[in-house]
């Protein structure tokens, strides 16, 4: 019979949905009719054949999401690393039909009036730029590649001994939970496992990452364009700014804000003790870093009483979690690093994925993914058509970044009187992040724009960008750091290329949020949810002008930025 979603009862929680694989030739036979019905299609006809379309690739795409959820909760589960395999091979062959489709949708806008907003034809021309039946193998190893480095880090395990003197192989997810640890000597300890981790399978990362290279370097010459960052801006939508944006916006950084955070660590330094930051000082700034109170149970549960205070919304969409018990946050052995959030629209079921250490990093992606599932659940409900619910990366991150600075009054539920230290800590972070994450991104464009280097020479690209971006950090003494092998940890840039300065576009938003509840909390929330609501409907720079905001593109705004955290921080910059 196939994957279905028909029959599930009204207490059914995630975990009871039945998967079974949607087989490519039958998917294949039914995207064909479609084609074939758009093709026919005479009127106003073609709306009732498009709502048809739409609901049949929601299933589509419930079926793949339901495979990737399972197998990111243990990627050593054969039958889902199977399925994800076989999603990796398929998927391009899928997506190259469903473009068809879009070519056709294209050709008939004048048919829908007013049935679609223009901006869903505007994303169609997009995405028909970055795909075409000569790239398909191409894609389907880097599927396979991206696949594999995953699985790979995710089950990376290292022999630590605890303060007991007790030696045990704890996976990498649980040993960062010392890169934050208040002991200088174990911050070290922790670092220099992890880096001589790395070590023993950096030969097998950089034959990776350099595939990966060639492989999306070639989609993007037979696709007629220069290199693969040109595809990779088109694959991201970047439909409101361009490279040259971008790279001002790094100037900027440099300018004004790399110099603030070095500042920071010279402040906060003096107060430790440490005349010399090294990279397993990059997450301290406090003699004591703020840890939450209680277990993930207790976590949780101070979660739902802050989001049922907070608004009617957030309390209704932790029921809709409750509902479907759609949290997974603690941190095992096979599970995927990292956390996010997974919107199934089919069912309108919201899904985060977290890796709980006991560091506040727990309450930091807690209510980061709680964002996007704000703005998931806010754009469903302002009955945005399924082609506009979710927005491009970097807008999807301000749903994010803001939610987290506007939880702000509730982290006394979280960290007791330890409150307003986490909110120093967590903005410090804020801005610590800022430098690296454009540091990552210059790193891409240069991967990207000479595929052809040798690994010795991407390790020296990246130290260069460190001394240029973290000036006030040292690799010295890491195995694999010093090197310049830290890049290879970044799991963007293997699988998700040109993603990560989105986090940094967004963070400049989200303090503007932060800056805009300081004056009025009430105008803060509510231009949170506007925000929000408006879904996929305009462009990263149309909503921020819409909200009141500054755009990051110029200069004037990161100097504001700037100088907002320094006096927050109490910086003398």
């Amino acid at each position: 019979m196939g994957f279905t979603l028909e029959g599930i009862a009204g207490d059914a929680k995630l975990a009871d949905i039945v998967y079974a694989r949607m087989e490519q030739q039958d998917v294949l036979a039914r995207l064909a009719e479609f084609l074939k019905a758009f093709e026919a299609a005479k009127g106003a006809e073609i709306a009732k054949v498009y709502d048809e379309y739409i609901t049949y690739t929601q299933l589509l795409d419930f079926c793949y999401a339901l495979c990737y959820i399972r197998y990111t909760l243990n990627t050593a589960d054969e039958f889902y690393a199977a399925e994800m395999q076989y999603w990796d091979s398929v998927s391009p062959t899928l997506s190259d039909k469903r473009l068809e489709i879009s070519k056709i949708i294209l050709a008939k806008k004048k048919l829908f009036g007013k049935a679609l907003p223009a901006k869903i034809f505007a994303d169609i021309e997009i995405n028909l730029k970055t795909m075409s039946p000569e790239i398909l193998e191409e894609m389907k190893k880097v599927n396979e590649l991206t696949t594999e480095y995953s699985t790979l880090m995710s089950q990376l395990k290292v022999m630590w001994v605890d303060e007991a003197g007790l030696e045990s192989e704890i996976p990498v997810t649980k040993l960062r939970k010392f890169f934050m640890d208040d002991n200088r000597d174990i911050r070290r300890k922790a670092y220099t496992a992890y880096g001589a981790l790395l070590q023993t399978i950096a030969p097998k990362l950089d034959e990776t990452f350099e595939q990966l290279a060639k492989l999306r370097d070639t989609q993007a010459k037979k696709l007629g364009l220069k290199n693969y960052v040109q595809l990779g801006y088109l694959r991201m939508h970047r439909n409101s700014y361009t490279e040259k944006d971008v790279a001002k916006f790094r100037a900027a950084v440099v300018k004004h804000l790399v110099p603030v955070v070095a500042k920071l660590y010279e402040k906060t330094g003096k107060e430790l003790g440490i005349d010399k930051r090294f990279i397993y000082d990059t997450d301290i700034f406090l003699q004591q870093t703020p840890k939450p109170v209680g277990d993930e149970k207790q976590i949780l549960a101070a979660a739902e009483t802050m989001y049922n205070d907070l608004s009617s919304d957030t309390k209704e969409l932790y029921e809709i979690f409750k509902k479907w018990d759609s949290f997974d946050v603690l941190s095992r052995v096979g599970k995927m690093p990292g956390g996010y959030f997974y919107g199934l629209a089919a069912l309108n079921l919201p899904f985060i994925f977290a890796n709980f250490n006991g560091s506040s990093a727990d309450i930091d992606v807690l209510t980061h993914e709680f964002g996007h599932a704000m703005a998931f659940y806010l754009s469903g409900k302002a009955g945005n058509p399924h082609a506009l619910r979710r927005n491009t990366m970097e807008t999807q991150e301000v749903h994010s970044m803001a939610m987290e600075f506007l939880c702000y009054d509730y982290m006394d539920r979280f960290f007791g009187a330890e409150a307003d230290r986490y909110k120093f800590y967590h903005l410090a972070s804020a801005i610590g992040f800022i430098p690296y994450g454009v540091a990552v991104d210059e790193f891409q464009h240069i991967l990207y724009e000479k595929p052809n280097l040798t690994p010795s020479e991407r390790n020296a690209e990246w130290l260069k960008l460190e001394a240029k971006y973290r000036p006030h950090l040292s690799n010295e003494g890491v195995p694999h750091f010093e090197s310049g092998g830290r890049w290879q940890y970044q799991a963007h840039i293997y699988s998700s290329p040109f993603y990560y300065i989105d986090y940094t576009l967004a963070q400049i938003i989200a303090l503007q949020f932060d800056m805009l509840q300081e004056k009025d909390s009430k105008k803060a929330w509510q231009t949170y949810v506007e925000f929000c609501s408006k879904g996929g409907t305009k462009t990263y720079l149309e909503l921020v002008k819409e909200a009141g905001m500054k755009s990051p593109f110029c200069e004037k705004t990161i100097k504001m930025v700037a100088d907002h955290v320094a006096k927050k921080l109490m910086l003398n910059v």
